[in-house]
């Protein structure tokens, strides 16, 4: 086990656990069931926004971007201008 564990960089105890549920279920048991960590905080409409308007050239905009916007601010200026 130590020796997976290195070689994988993970916790013996999470590899202990994955050869476990793999005796117990098969194959199946290696699709995970989530990727765990902190829920999103933007969704997909968000995201999309964010997108556009990472691809806008700052011209477009009348912005001239010599500084950091921050996504509120970036927001605020596209509902004000209809997208």
């Amino acid at each position: 086990m130590p020796v997976i564990a290195r070689l994988v960089r993970a916790n013996e105890d999470s590899v202990r656990q994955v050869i476990h549920r793999f005796n117990e279920m098969g194959m199946p048991s290696l699709h995970t069931q989530g990727a765990g960590g902190r829920p999103r905080q933007i969704s997909a409409d968000d995201e999309h926004f964010i997108v556009a308007t990472a691809n806008t050239r700052p011209a477009t905009l009348d912005r001239p971007f010599t500084y950091a916007v921050e996504y509120p601010q970036a927001r605020r200026g596209a509902v004000r201008r209809g997208w």
